[in-house]
């Protein structure tokens, strides 16, 4: 049984985001605070850790968790937000922190949010289950990007992690940054098939359809990057923020059923949307 209670925490979520988000003209040091305050709770999230449990981002205790899940993201944004934070905190520090910091904070942030699906993913194979898979996808790009990147390092030869990331690096960036990185992981990309062994072999039977499908993930990215990149510009992209992207998490992030994968993605994905406006409520901030 999980220790870590979404509802419990849900209040507080409620009032740390709506401080750090969507209080105008809010000075950047107290935003930067209750991001750290924040980020406590998405630490209890990522290690499961009850409300009765003290967490603090320089426990000793908490950085022991930290070290031991060998994860360089993780550890780099959590001295961030820990740093950045206890400056803006204590009254040592009396230089006010600049745009460029409070970026730097938001960028840490969402390096958070995304381990919690590396994470996941490490668990239940990117892929594996279709509805999942889909679903994530009602992310923010810029998630699913950074997420993406990370589960790619150790899983090279999954064909839906190189198509979704080739796609999220086109929605959370443009499309010469998808097609610069597929070119650079030509080599790699060439190796892995996008359809069965066996339905390959069926189709060189056929050579009107083998001469004209994609033969491999590099050729089947190049070919599926132009052509939503073609739709994107006809259309634009539905979604880019949490703000954006809430009416579509409230319509089809759901998903049915009680088995352990589904439930905590569906936790997962609850936790992250938790306190965040529709967009124009009041206003998109990041």
């Amino acid at each position: 049984m999980n220790r870590f209670n979404n509802e419990v925490y849900e209040a507080l979520i409620n009032d740390l985001i709506y401080d750090s988000f969507y209080i105008e003209d809010r000075p950047f040091r107290g935003k930067i605070a209750t991001i750290r305050q924040y980020s406590e709770i998405i630490l209890r999230k990522i290690f499961d850790i009850p409300e009765t449990e003290q967490v603090t981002l320089g426990k000793q205790s908490i950085q022991s968790q930290i070290d031991s899940r060998n994860n360089a993201l993780l550890k780099n944004s959590v001295e961030i937000i820990r740093s950045f934070g206890n400056d803006n905190t204590h009254t040592k520090n009396v230089k006010s922190p600049t745009a460029e910091d409070f970026d730097k904070v938001i960028e840490a942030l969402m390096n958070l949010y995304s381990y919690l699906f590396i994470d996941y993913f490490e668990k239940y194979r990117f892929g594996s289950n279709e509805i999942i898979m889909n679903t994530f996808s009602l992310l923010p790009p810029v998630i699913r990007n950074i997420t993406l990147q990370n589960l790619y390092m150790n899983d090279k030869n999954n064909p839906a992690i190189i198509y979704k990331l080739s796609l999220a690096i086109l929605k959370a960036q443009d499309k010469n940054t998808a097609l610069k990185w597929i070119n650079d992981e030509k080599e790699q990309l060439e190796k892995v098939i996008h359809i069965s062994e066996n339905e390959l072999h069926v189709i060189k039977q056929i050579p009107a359809l083998y001469d004209v499908i994609p033969k491999n993930m590099y050729e089947f990215c190049i070919n599926k990057i132009n052509d939503v990149n073609e739709i994107l510009n006809n259309n634009g992209i539905l979604y880019k923020t949490f703000e954006e992207a809430k009416s579509y998490y409230e319509q089809y992030g759901h998903i049915n059923g009680n088995s352990p994968e589904i439930m905590e993605f569906n936790s997962i994905m609850n936790f992250c949307y938790i306190g965040r406006h529709k967009f124009g409520y009041p206003k998109d901030k990041i």
